[in-house]
């Protein structure tokens, strides 16, 4: 759909109908299987050379403080030694949320050849016809309950394309008209239970709300 009207199209059970099933390594869906924390999947995922040899993986690594709406990024040093340290907030009571999960260096891509450090070996991108200006190969997110993306325009604010694959996600559109007063409002925060009054007043303007399933 197009992003900047709101709109969102599901295909359910598309990751299926698409042949992308074990597009994702294996290695990767087995860590996320076995821990419900990020952190611990993404070290374990680490740990069984989902990325490769070595530590193999990079990505951003966030985390939410205990009643705090807004993240806070673990910089510097390696994937695992970023992980490792955000094990402490952890034990604090924060939550933490694993972005752009990538390969720490750039592979040939097995159907195009193209230079990426995409983790997966196929993607909507090579089983959709036609053409568009820009179809970048994203990366991997793991998260868990009560974590996700803040409110935020995208880098690609015109449409986009996500599959999931394990659990459950929750994801809501604002239309042209409400987008300006929603973002002053709440840009930046994210939205987990309890929800703040403001959020609750900005979520009922959402254009489009959709519950994904695995």
């Amino acid at each position: 759909g197009d992003h900047s009207r709101a709109q969102m199209c599901i295909l359910r059970d598309g990751v299926r109908k698409l042949g992308l099933s074990d597009s994702v390594p294996s290695a990767l869906l087995e860590a996320c299987r076995r821990h419900c924390c990020p952190v611990e999947a993404a070290l374990d995922a680490i740990d069984r050379e989902a990325g490769g040899s070595g530590d193999g993986l990079d990505g951003d690594v966030f985390y939410w403080a205990a009643g705090n709406p807004r993240r806070q990024e673990v910089e510097k040093g390696s994937l695992r030694a970023r992980l490792e340290r955000c094990r402490a907030e952890l034990q604090a009571g924060a939550v933490a949320y694993i972005t752009e999960l990538s390969r720490d260096h750039k592979m040939h891509h097995e159907f195009t050849g193209e230079y990426c450090r995409s983790l997966v070996c196929k993607d909507v991108k090579d089983c959709a016809g036609g053409s568009l200006p820009m179809w970048d190969r994203g990366h991997c997110f793991i998260g868990s309950e009560g974590v996700g993306s803040c409110m935020h325009v995208d880098q690609a604010w015109w449409s986009n394309v996500g599959k999931n694959f394990l659990g459950y996600k929750l994801v809501a559109v604002w239309g042209p008209a409400e987008a300006a007063s929603a973002l002053e409002s709440c840009g930046g925060e994210m939205f987990r239970k309890p929800l703040t009054a403001k959020q609750r007043d900005v979520l009922l303007q959402a254009a489009r709300i959709a519950l994904l399933d695995p």
